[in-house]
Parts: structure tokens; C-alpha cells; sequence
């Protein structure tokens, strides 16, 4: 559910606001993360992503957390600024360029973009478990499964595509350590919503690597992460 934003103007930390008072702002509504997203663009210079989030409706926190372990290991957004001002938090980030997955543009070629998102799951998924500080809060108590670093929101609007090749990875707030299967339900059941081919679904397994499908955890974790 979304919550209703006051002008942001009114609400912006006085040394953001100064910072980005000429700044041309329109909002993002691409995903359905609790937080406001925002694009601005300077008069000159690299646009960049502002998130606004209600405290009531959660934290900023754990992205801005994630995203500075991750500098250098995957393509990420930089977090340029974090602040808070009253019931709300925000954090000013990099732009990562290319389109979402989910853009038309992309599901044009679904099953070459099926072997695209299986690449970018890989890459995630090969960062080393033993030095990851975070843990997928939804997935504790599971045990310890075959764990790897999952995205923890691996589905297409977060996964920015150019040139034919992955060029980042986007909201990645719940990234931690959990079970290979809480992203592979996640990328399944975005693949579905987005309307691919039930083909797409043995590309992505094949390119992934995933010589057969644990139907049983499948299901476990789309239950879970629905």
C-alpha cells in the first residue's frame, strides 16, 4: 500500500533540499516497494534516484547498509546521501543505466532474456556466503538449507538490462544469506506475472545451472515470499 507523500519540498532535509532546489523531479512508480521513488536530474550532470520511506512503513536502513558492502563486488547504485527528517528517511543513490527487465523493450526476446536474468542470479548468488553481515530475515528458522547471497527481491523491475547484458541490480534492501530458492520462487513468480512463455521458465533453469527443479521448495518459498 502506498502511503500519501506531502510536497517534497516540505519534507526534504534543508541541506538535500538545497542541494537539489533547481533539480528537475518526477516520481518513479515502476515496483512495489513501501518507499517513494523519485528521478532527478541536475541542469548538467548524471541524473540520480532519491527514495523517500514513512517510518511507519519501514526503513531505509538496511538498503543503505547493503549497498555499501556491495560497492565493488556487483554492479549497485552508490549511496550519494542518507538523512532524516521527522517520520521520514532519504536516501539519494547513483543511477545504474538500461531499462528495467520488466520494460516491454526487454520482454520482446523473452527466452534470451530469460538466460539474462539466470547470468545476473549467478553472479549474485557466487558472492562469498562466509563474508555476507546479513541474513534474509524471512528466511530464519528454515535451517540451513543450500544457502548462498540472495537478492531477496530478484524479480524483473529490479534487474536493469542494456546492450543485450545485465547492468545492475536495484532495490536490494532484504539482500542476505537464505536459500538459493527464495530468489529462484521470487524470479519464477515474476516471470509468470510478467506474462513470458512457460518456456522461458527450463532457459532460465539451464542457463541458471539448475539441473532439476526441488519442486517442494519451489512451492515452500513462493508460499513464503508471496
Amino acid at each position: 500500500m502506498r502511503w500519501t507523500l506531502p510536497s517534497l519540498a516540505h519534507i526534504l532535509p534543508d541541506d538535500l533540499a538545497q542541494k537539489v532546489r533547481e533539480w528537475q523531479i518526477c516520481e518513479n512508480r515502476t515496483g512495489h516497494s513501501s518507499s517513494q521513488v523519485y528521478r532527478l536530474v541536475p541542469p548538467t550532470g548524471q541524473a540520480v534516484y532519491l527514495k523517500v520511506q514513512y517510518g511507519a512503513t519501514g526503513s531505509l536502513q538496511p538498503e543503505r547498509r547493503r549497498l555499501a558492502w556491495l560497492q565493488g563486488k556487483l554492479p549497485v547504485p552508490s549511496v550519494l546521501y542518507f538523512g532524516v527528517r521527522g517520520p521520514y528517511q532519504f536516501l539519494l543513490m547513483s543511477e545504474v543505466p538500461g531499462l528495467p527487465a520488466s520494460d516491454p523493450a526487454c520482454l520482446q526476446t523473452p527466452e534470451k532474456l530469460a538466460k539474462l536474468l539466470a547470468t545476473g542470479l549467478r553472479a549474485i548468488h557466487a558472492l562469498a556466503v562466509d563474508t555476507c553481515p546479513f541474513r534474509l530475515q524471512e528466511d530464519q528458522g528454515r535451517g540451513e538449507g543450500d544457502l548462498v547471497v540472495c537478492h531477496g527481491d530478484y524479480s524483473l523491475p529490479n534487474v536493469l538490462v542494456s546492450d543485450g547484458a545485465i547492468r545492475g541490480f536495484i532495490d536490494l534492501g532484504q539482500l542476505g544469506v537464505g536459500d538459493r530458492y527464495w530468489d529462484l520462487a521470487t524470479v519464477w513468480r515474476s516471470l509468470r506475472y510478467n506474462r513470458l512463455p512457460e518456456t522461458c521458465f527450463s532457459v532460465f533453469s539451464e542457463a541458471y545451472g539448475l539441473r532439476a527443479v526441488d519442486e517442494e521448495k519451489l512451492e515452500f518459498y513462493e508460499r513464503l515470499s508471496g
